[in-house]
């Protein structure tokens, strides 16, 4: 950990030889050969009980890429699938999740935080239809974006 001019030794308990690491705002990204791993940092610290292993439910497939804006967080598998979580802030619709009617109560995804916000705890598949893949994204902000091919 570098911060503040002064390199640190961290040593995290993760599975794997590290392949990639992505910082984003106020998260860290660490990519092994199977594994996703997000880590928070606060103050130039790591909040070591942060560290969270991202899973899916699909054990063929794993996070390749994740990118975070302000409060939401999206990733892409090597599928070529979208997950994204957080906080879709005053119905902006950063997470592409639908409508929050969808996401609360159709999708059971999310919860409301208040009138128009919403809160998805974790990575949830975005829908891009079948003859779609996706290659690459991107988060800022209250906004998601990604590079979508047809197949």
């Amino acid at each position: 950990l570098y911060s503040n001019g002064t390199t640190r030794y961290i040593d995290l308990p993760v599975n794997g030889k590290l392949s990639k690491i992505v910082g984003s705002n106020n998260t860290l990204a660490l990519f092994t050969e199977q594994n996703c791993y997000i880590v928070t940092i606060r103050n130039g610290e790591v909040v070591y009980d942060s560290l969270t292993k991202l899973e899916l439910d699909d054990s063929t497939d794993r996070f390749i890429s994740l990118s975070t804006g302000d409060y939401h967080t999206v990733a892409l598998t090597a599928n070529g699938q979208i997950y994204t979580w957080g906080l879709e802030s005053e119905m902006c619709g950063c997470l592409g999740l639908g409508t929050p009617s969808h996401i609360v109560e159709e999708r059971q995804a999310g919860q409301f935080e208040n009138a128009r916000s919403i809160k998805v705890g974790k990575p949830t598949r975005v829908s891009i239809g079948c003859d779609y893949t996706c290659v690459a994204i991107t988060a800022g902000g209250w906004q998601t974006g990604a590079l979508i091919i047809k197949l």
